[in-house]
């Protein structure tokens, strides 16, 4: 990246310059499928973009936040479930 335009993005004004900013980050720790529900019920309606970790496999993820957000996303099961996972996203 050349100098002048790195000197360009770190003069940049960003959201964060001008209102508060906050991180949502949730662990599914093997959550039910109801309980996912409920969880994206209560955050879509303020438009949160949540970092998840992830346990297990879930279709309301699949439906509520890889779809909407096209996430990679892995597991904290092992690598082989994070490999796997990213794979059938490319698809």
């Amino acid at each position: 990246m050349e100098i002048e335009i790195l000197i360009q993005k770190i003069n940049s004004e960003y959201i964060w310059d001008k209102k508060p900013v906050f991180c949502f980050t949730s662990d599914v720790d093997w959550a039910s499928e109801d309980v996912m529900k409920e969880y994206f019920k209560i955050i879509k309606p303020f438009n949160i973009k949540p970092t998840l970790f992830l346990t297990h496999h879930s279709d309301i993820i699949e439906e509520n936040y890889l779809a909407v957000f096209n996430k990679v996303v892995g597991s904290l099961q092992n690598i082989a479930s994070c490999l796997n996972m990213e794979t059938r996203l490319k698809k």
